[in-house]
């Protein structure tokens, strides 16, 4: 899965970021979560994300970051910040 971001960034609010998604609605968004969404290119895979997002959090390898990336994606994805992941085609023998 290669999770690609909609929408756009708007001016920070104080500290946090704010995103706007294809309907022009705002979220302030924490910044780890503006971390994976500006990871989310389309070329970056799960893994890669999950990797370069512990690294910018400066975490050792297996420290955990505290958020599951897999959840902040999902809920990107419902308030129309994520496009959905496209099914894989069906190969037949």
């Amino acid at each position: 899965m290669f999770p690609k971001a909609k929408g756009s960034t708007k001016n920070l609010s104080g500290f946090k970021p704010v995103l706007m998604n294809e309907k022009q609605k705002t979220f302030i968004v924490d910044p780890k979560v503006f971390i994976v969404w500006s990871l989310c290119n389309g070329k970056n895979s799960l893994d890669d994300i999950k990797v370069k997002f512990s690294n910018k959090l400066g975490l050792e390898k297996g420290e955990s970051p505290g958020l599951d990336v897999n959840s902040i994606i999902s809920s990107l994805e419902q308030i129309g910040l994520m496009e959905r992941p496209m099914a894989l085609p069906i190969v037949e023998n």
